[in-house]
C-alpha cells in the first residue's frame, strides 16, 4: 500500500466534526465523508459501511483529537526562548477563545511564520507515524508552492533535457489557517463539486475576517 503524504496532511488539515478522511485501502486513496456523502457523491450504503466500520479496507485518518492541536500550540509555546513573546502567548491560550486569541497574538508579534512552520512540522510527523503504523508506504510530493514548482521544473526538464519555467498556486484563506492553499486543487476530494466546495469556506468563516488571497 501507498499514499502522497500530502494527501495524508491535506485530510488532517480539514477534518473536523462534521468531516472525516479514510484511507481506501483497495484502491490506495483517501477518502472524504462529508455531509452523508463520499467523496461528494451520494452513497448511502458505503457512507454506513465506512463509518460502521463494516468493512475492513476503510482506515480512519488521524482526527482532530488525535491531532490534538492544543497541545501543539503548548509545545510551541514551550519552545521558544523565554521572555515576553512566550509569558504573552501563554497566557492567551488559558480559558474559552484561545485559539482565536493565540492566533490574533501571534500576529502581534510577528511570529506566525514560525507558528506555521512548527504546526506543519508537528502535522507531518504526525502523518508519518500513522503510515508507519498502519504499514503504508509514503509517496514524497511538495507541502508549499515552491516545492511543487520545483517538483513540476525537474519532471519537464528531465523530458526536455532544456531550460523550463513552473510555478503553483492556489488559494490561501486566513481564517482557515491559510488552506487549501497547497491543496486547493484537492480541496475536498477532486470530484467534489465548487458549490459544495464553496459553501464549505464560507461556513469556515463565518463571523471571522474573510481575507484570502490567490497565491
Amino acid at each position: 500500500m501507498k499514499v502522497k503524504l500530502e494527501d495524508i496532511i491535506e485530510a488532517m488539515e480539514f477534518a473536523n466534526m462534521e468531516t472525516e478522511y479514510y484511507y481506501d485501502t483497495h484502491n490506495e486513496k483517501v477518502l472524504m465523508i462529508f455531509d452523508g456523502m463520499v467523496d461528494g457523491e451520494v452513497n448511502p450504503e458505503l457512507f454506513e459501511d465506512i463509518k460502521e466500520g463494516f468493512v475492513e479496507d476503510y482506515i480512519p485518518l488521524p482526527g482532530q483529537y488525535d491531532i490534538n492541536e492544543y497541545r501543539i500550540m503548548e509545545e510551541f509555546i514551550y519552545e521558544l526562548p523565554e521572555g515576553k513573546n512566550q509569558d504573552v502567548l501563554a497566557r492567551t491560550i488559558q480559558g474559552r477563545g484561545a485559539f482565536r486569541r493565540f492566533k490574533d497574538k501571534l500576529y502581534d508579534l510577528n511570529l506566525e511564520k514560525h507558528w506555521y512552520q512548527y504546526r506543519d512540522e508537528a502535522y507531518e510527523k504526525i502523518a508519518r507515524q500513522w503510515c508507519e503504523r498502519h504499514k503504508i508506504d509514503i509517496v514524497e510530493d511538495g507541502t508549499t508552492f515552491e516545492e511543487n514548482a520545483l517538483i513540476k521544473a525537474r519532471t519537464l526538464f528531465n523530458e526536455l533535457h532544456e531550460p523550463v519555467i513552473s510555478d503553483d498556486s492556489g488559494l490561501e484563506v486566513d481564517a482557515m489557517d491559510k488552506k487549501p492553499g497547497v491543496y486547493s486543487a484537492r480541496f475536498l476530494g477532486e470530484d467534489t463539486s465548487y458549490d459544495i466546495k464553496n459553501q464549505y469556506i464560507i461556513d469556515q468563516v463565518k463571523g471571522k475576517t474573510r481575507t484570502a488571497r490567490y497565491v
